[in-house]
């Protein structure tokens, strides 16, 4: 969750950012001339042999050693390592293209901003007909477009015609002038961040461990191996109640024992694993109670699946699984469960991981419900997430710890990088069966997701008031929730990315909505 801004937060998470840039330099410069200098002085002056106080303790000596190591062992080759190119799925057939682009085309209101975002923000006058070849090329194939068959390349010079016709104006020639934002080609930007900072993830690590051991949760491990391989250590993964389960995902358990309501499967987002939801996924179980305080209590509790995704928690892991690869390893899990139908809930990354099951038709029968939580995966064609997320330069605090923490963590940038592919993860409207009962929730300060486009398209433009339909029905605190046949949108006009984690009011609210999906979606067929 995004700290609130203000001048004392804009302090204070500068200041935090300093100081964790500032060790590991402090600790070379300390083992380069510090320690030379101090031996040096000693050997020509034999009175003063003792050593000067600018020497640190033994104790404390060490540690900038550790510092200066890790970051020429660890980091610098992990940084040289993650650099690699990304694999790219199978691009579309044409007729799925085409589609594609037509949807692209259907919800841009305004090409010209749409062009400038994914060129950094540049005015479209610098920006060159071949530069957007080459960003169609690799929007719509996952390609270079110099190594394009002669018709694909027609293909993409119509696309190109499209857009320039919905322009007004004739884009200029030549390969020159700005270049595109193109994540999967880019390089992955990174910074690096200390022991220190990872000490202190693995102690939240096992804060949350022990609070969701304390949940009534058990927690599942995969393979000695992988467990060790995670960065910093997972002591508690190993021992006491953990068990082993094959496969790559370590995950939480909660059995299932209600007769009137389905399990769900809970995907988290980026941060420091699930520190930001305990309280949610806690909030859930503390009764089976829905919305409606005079419903009956349920005579059991709802199961829950937390998968924990490693690569975007902070930690120094083995990269993201591709998205096959994490559909087979879900699948073995609910397998293993038994859970046959589900429901399922994401929060911002965790809802592009969703959008991939959602319009599976192997798993859509599955799925009864669905929540998804300042979600990343509608009009993810949009240069907003990938500019905000990647390349915006910080100018408040929220912006700054979003940068430092996330941003430019290693795995986590390699993950956005290197196996995020937005035509992969888009989740559009005409995907979801008309009936699927499907909670969406915006934040409306979110510094990520474009809220006020996304939150026209979800409610056919009643969240700007320019729909002729349904209209956004009011709430106290500037909550305003939007319904039209199984479609909810719940609307958080206070609140930043991950925000309703953090208040207790809007966390209770979201999982009174679990809940009762959880209540809806028992005994539902989705119809395709």
């Amino acid at each position: 969750m995004l700290i609130h801004n203000s001048l004392p937060n804009y302090i204070i998470i500068r200041t935090a950012i300093f100081f964790l840039r500032s060790i590991t330099p402090l600790s070379i410069l300390y083992i380069v001339i510090v320690i030379p200098t101090t031996i040096a002085i000693s050997a020509r002056d034999p009175s003063s042999r003792r050593t000067p106080r600018i020497v640190l303790p033994l104790a404390l000596g060490i540690y900038p050693f550790a510092e200066t190591l890790f970051y020429l062992l660890v980091y610098l080759p992990l940084k040289s390592r993650l650099q690699a190119p990304a694999t790219h799925p199978l691009a579309y057939g044409l007729k799925e293209r085409n589609l594609l682009f037509a949807r692209i085309l259907g919800s841009v209101t305004d090409v010209r901003r749409y062009l400038s975002g994914w060129f950094y923000g540049v005015p479209v006058e610098e920006i060159s007909r071949q530069r957007v070849k080459d960003f169609v090329a690799w929007s719509l194939l996952n390609a270079r477009y110099e190594g394009l068959t002669t018709e694909v390349k027609g293909e993409i010079d119509g696309y190109v015609d499209e857009l320039q016709e919905r322009l007004g104006e004739e884009l200029e020639q030549g390969d020159e002038g700005a270049k595109p934002l193109r994540t999967t080609f880019d390089e992955v930007r990174m910074a690096h961040r200390p022991l220190m900072w990872y000490s202190i993830v693995g102690l939240v690590d096992t804060f949350v461990h022990i609070r969701m051991l304390l949940g009534s949760f058990d927690y599942y491990r995969p393979s000695l191996i992988t467990t060790l391989s995670v960065f910093p250590p997972r002591p508690l993964a190993l021992l006491g109640q953990a068990q082993k389960r094959p496969g790559p995902l370590a995950y939480w358990y909660r059995p299932h024992a209600s007769t009137s309501k389905l399990p769900l499967v809970f995907l988290h987002g980026i941060g420091v694993g699930l520190y930001t939801y305990v309280d949610f996924l806690n909030s859930i179980n503390t009764s089976t109670r829905g919305r409606d305080k005079h419903s009956p209590l349920d005579e059991g509790q709802i199961g829950l699946i937390v998968v924990e995704i490693l690569p975007i928690s902070a930690r120094i892991y083995a990269p993201a699984l591709t998205t096959p690869e994490t559909k087979a390893a879900l699948h073995e899990i609910l397998e293993s469960h038994g859970w046959t139908d589900f429901v399922l809930v994401g929060h911002s990354y965790g809802t592009a991981l969703a959008s991939t099951l959602l319009r599976d038709p192997l798993w859509t029968p599955r799925i009864k419900a669905t929540m998804l939580m300042d979600p990343i995966c509608f009009l993810l064609h949009l240069p907003d997430i990938a500019y905000n997320f990647t390349r915006r330069a910080p100018h408040n605090a929220a912006e700054h710890m979003l940068q430092y923490f996330s941003s430019l963590d290693p795995l986590i940038s390699h993950t956005l990088s290197r196996r995020f592919f937005w035509s992969e993860y888009s989740l559009w409207l005409e995907d979801l069966p008309s009936s699927l009962p499907i909670v969406i929730t915006l934040s409306g300060v979110d510094l990520i997701v474009p809220v006020r486009e996304v939150g026209a398209y979800l409610t056919d433009g009643a969240l700007d008031g320019t729909s002729e339909g349904a209209s956004m029905a009011k709430k106290e605190r500037d909550v305003r929730e939007w319904r039209e046949g199984k479609r909810e949108v719940l609307w958080f006009g206070e609140l930043n990315h991950a925000g309703l984690f953090a208040e207790k009011w809007a966390r209770e609210k979201v999982a009174g909505c679990v809940r009762d999906l959880c209540g809806e979606a028992m005994g539902r067929e989705i119809s395709t």
